[in-house]
């Protein structure tokens, strides 16, 4: 099946929507349908943060951890996986790898601010994050 961008855009914005606290089991739903529809979709990462913070909003901390790592292997930068895979450790009381992953993550974000990433990304993540 080809990629379509067009049909997927609206599941995109809902599967953030639904699992900005409100909905995240079914965000969780949604966030697998998408990848499994569209495995080779270049923007499916999004659907794994869905996922990643859907499980984290449940406080489960291992499913979360596994979808974190899963866009990371995608994305490897991306802030928001970092701070995710960082809290899911320290959660799990993983904390010699939280430390080992939060020092891995200063360094290439070495101007991060987590207030103003809590500000930026106000309505998408969970309280328990940062």
């Amino acid at each position: 099946m080809p990629y379509n961008n067009a049909r997927v855009l609206p599941g995109r914005w809902l599967l953030w929507r639904y699992w900005n606290i409100i909905f995240p089991e079914r965000a969780i739903e949604l966030g697998k349908l998408a990848l499994r529809l569209n495995p080779r979709d270049p923007q499916n990462f999004r659907g794994e943060m869905a996922i990643t913070g859907a499980y984290l909003v449940l406080n489960q901390f291992s499913e979360s951890l596994q979808y974190a790592d899963q866009g990371l292997q995608k994305s490897s930068n991306i802030p928001f996986f970092m701070c995710f895979r960082i809290t899911c450790l320290v959660q799990l009381g993983r904390n010699d790898e939280a430390q080992i992953a939060a020092d891995k993550f200063m360094t290439i974000h070495p101007d991060f601010k987590i207030s103003e990433w809590r500000r930026q990304n106000a309505t998408t993540v969970p309280l328990n994050v940062a």
